[in-house]
């Protein structure tokens, strides 16, 4: 009995563990490709960007926007209109090391 729960419990976590992994490839992807994630993000919130991307790595002062990195560490760059949707989306070489998150 004590052999089943812990089987049970090892396979609940592995199940856990690759729906985690593939958020994260998917979310990945969707940063590599620029125009699919223009096309994606362009006119919704802030909120719902960060609901499909996760936490942003930076954000932007002087401009309301957020930074992401793609598999390239170059920054994805969403940039955000007066009432909070995105208006525009850029890639753009980084010249420093990323922030440790």
């Amino acid at each position: 009995m004590k052999k089943k729960i812990i089987l049970c419990v090892a396979v609940f976590a592995l199940f856990v563990a690759l729906i985690g992994c593939d958020k994260t490839s998917d979310t990945q992807k969707l940063l590599d490709d620029i125009g699919a994630l223009s096309d994606k993000v362009t006119g919704i919130t802030q909120n719902e960007v960060h609901e499909l991307l996760g936490s942003p790595a930076g954000k932007l002062s002087g401009f309301w926007g957020d930074m992401y990195y793609n598999s390239d560490d170059q920054a994805v760059i969403i940039y955000y209109d007066a009432d909070g949707k995105v208006k525009a989306v850029t890639e753009q070489q980084t010249l420093q090391n990323r922030p440790e998150n």
